[in-house]
């Protein structure tokens, strides 16, 4: 989770010495994207919530632990999703930064 956007950089400056320039882009796009659309958005939504529901006493009661749970997940899971969306670009742009790097 941490290393992904330090490789995705290292690479890309790695690739920019070797003077793959549209390969370089690539790869530091790529950390662009997944800081933006995975990363933040597991900082600051996705652990808050979690730590949130970390507090929270489960109602014995099963309707009210349903409509609990239905409140928290709709949000969060729309949030993982979006994070997955982003990590998902993310790794298609560094396979066409390989395939780039490769052509050359």
């Amino acid at each position: 989770f941490f290393g992904t956007p330090v490789a995705a950089v290292v690479t890309g400056a790695l690739l920019a010495w070797l003077h793959h320039k549209r390969a370089a882009l690539l790869m530091l796009l790529a950390a662009i994207i997944y800081i933006a659309g995975a990363f933040l958005p597991t900082l600051l939504v996705n652990v808050p919530m979690n730590e949130t529901l970390a507090t929270v006493t489960v109602p014995t009661d099963p309707q009210a632990a349903d409509q609990l749970w239905r409140e928290y997940s709709g949000l969060w899971t729309w949030w993982n999703t979006l994070r997955t969306l982003f990590s998902f670009a993310s790794l298609l742009v560094v396979g066409l930064a390989i395939f780039v790097s490769a052509r050359r």
